[in-house]
């Protein structure tokens, strides 16, 4: 990280970003913790895509569910392991959820030498450890690295209001509409925080694509706690995700019983054709 040329010390928004980026490290190996050297590390993890939420998003329940939500502010909290459990039903469950590998190949020889970006981000891909002024060379091999992220808190919801996309969730029969998404999702946090210690890694859309993806050499890649197979696509999936600074494997679902969310959403009619 620079310093601040005054003081000598980071600015707080360069701290901010050290924070996220080490938050995100989770993502390496299920608890595992960053060492100093990866954290002063001048790689950019690209963790999620960017992109802008809609301005009305939806969410698909039984109707009692539904009418909890928006009365009450009642709703479930889920996390990222539970979701792999393959009885909760067809569009919900997925037994890869928060996995994803990368394959790093060297058809000609590339050299990762300590102390530059290459060694760097070689040491975040977390198969080797360059040190000590080192150097080391791959040439026609391929690595594979496994990811399997820490149980997390997730809440999801759709950016597409269709029969296709309620019906590909196991029980659905009600839409709900969040029509102010930015007032919805605050109060979502608070009511989340005001139940236990949780970090918003962040609200964004889910990226469809297959679970292996080829290694950057820049970074880790799509975040996978933000990415589902291509069959999934239909769903058009945006979902919060929090990490708990407690021990993530005992994580279960968590009710909210109430809070403001009711406010920021009600109930539409979704026409059905034969």
């Amino acid at each position: 990280m620079e310093k601040d040329s005054k003081k000598g010390r980071p600015t707080a928004v360069e701290m901010a970003v050290d924070i996220l980026n080490r938050r995100f490290a989770g993502a390496r190996a299920a608890g595992a913790a960053m060492s100093s050297q990866n954290q002063r590390s001048p790689v950019k993890r690209q963790l999620t895509t960017p992109a802008p939420l809609p301005k009305v998003l939806y969410k698909y329940l039984p109707r009692r569910y539904a009418e909890s939500l928006v009365g009450v502010g009642n709703t479930q909290i889920g996390t990222l392991h539970d979701f792999r459990r393959l009885e909760l039903g067809p569009g919900i469950a997925d037994a890869n959820e928060g996995r994803k590998e990368l394959r790093a190949s060297f058809v000609e020889a590339e050299t990762f030498a300590h102390g530059t970006p290459s060694g760097e981000a070689l040491n975040e891909l977390g198969v080797i450890k360059v040190t000590g002024g080192a150097s080391v060379t791959f040439s026609d091999v391929t690595i594979v690295r496994g990811i399997d992220h820490p149980n997390a808190y997730i809440w999801c919801c759709s950016t597409d209001m269709s029969e296709e996309a309620m019906s590909g969730l196991d029980g659905a029969d009600t839409c709900v509409e969040i029509f102010d998404v930015d007032g919805f999702f605050k109060a979502l946090h608070a009511a989340v925080s005001s139940l236990t210690a949780v970090q918003l890694i962040g609200v964004a859309p889910v990226t469809y694509s297959t679970r292996s993806e080829e290694w950057s050499r820049q970074n880790l890649g799509l975040h996978a706690a933000y990415l589902k197979g291509i069959e999934y696509k239909r769903q058009g999936e945006v979902r919060a995700v929090w990490t708990v600074d407690n021990d993530p494997t005992t994580l279960q679902p968590l009710i909210i019983p109430e809070s403001n969310i009711g406010k920021y959403c009600h109930i539409v009619d979704i026409s059905v054709s034969g």
